[in-house]
């Protein structure tokens, strides 16, 4: 799916879902919140984005908002050897770049982060596309350099900067198809999600 030729997503699985950005930036930071148990991420975030749950149930609607997040993109597929090496490198985070973040889209788009709703995609594509004329560009930028291919003072001026600019706290990759790496234990979890609906459509008639 292309973000230049289709309309940006309102529908997914014929059901309406809450397009805001800020809806995936609250659904990524409970992802990536290390206090909150598998069960409990999977819940809120498919509660968030879909104000009803789709008819063809917690797996497919799990799937649908891991596209969604990704902006229509394929599942990247995984590296050789991956889960051994390094984790993968973050180059924003939404709590410690907030200001930041809210600064940059003033400064080369001029979007007010505030002053309504943005689709998702088009918030996602902004902020992966942010140059270097502005600060947050530039961090990140120093956030994905890769310092084995510098030598000299350049490589000790970047090493440096990294340090300065590092994020804090977990650094495990947090894309949310990263959530629940374990099959078996996200089946469960969306079970218990299915069976949470099945009861709020037989205790509340307004859900139906």
């Amino acid at each position: 799916m292309s973000i230049l030729t289709e309309d940006l997503p309102t529908t997914l699985l014929g059901v309406p879902i809450r397009t805001d950005y800020r809806v995936m930036v609250t659904v990524e930071l409970l992802l990536r919140d290390p206090a909150l148990p598998p069960a409990q991420k999977i819940f809120q975030a498919l509660n968030l984005l879909f104000p009803q749950p789709p008819a063809q149930g917690a797996e497919a609607a799990w799937e649908s908002l891991l596209w969604y997040y990704r902006g229509g993109q394929p599942a990247p597929e995984p590296e050789k050897g991956a889960g051994q090496g390094a984790p993968a490198r973050r180059v924003y985070d939404y709590e410690a770049d907030a200001e930041r973040i809210y600064a940059a889209f003033r400064q080369v788009y001029g979007v007010d982060l505030q002053a309504g709703p943005l689709h998702w995609w088009a918030f996602r594509a902004m902020l992966l596309s942010l140059p270097e004329s502005c600060l947050m560009g530039q961090i990140m930028g120093v956030r994905a350099a890769d310092t084995s291919r510098l030598k000299g003072p350049e490589k000790k001026r970047v090493q440096r900067l990294q340090r300065l600019f590092a994020i804090r706290g977990p650094q495990t990759e947090a894309r949310a198809d990263a959530a629940q790496r374990d099959r078996q234990t996200r089946q469960q979890v969306l079970r218990r999600y299915e069976e949470a609906v099945q009861w709020k459509t037989r205790n509340d008639p307004g859900s139906r």
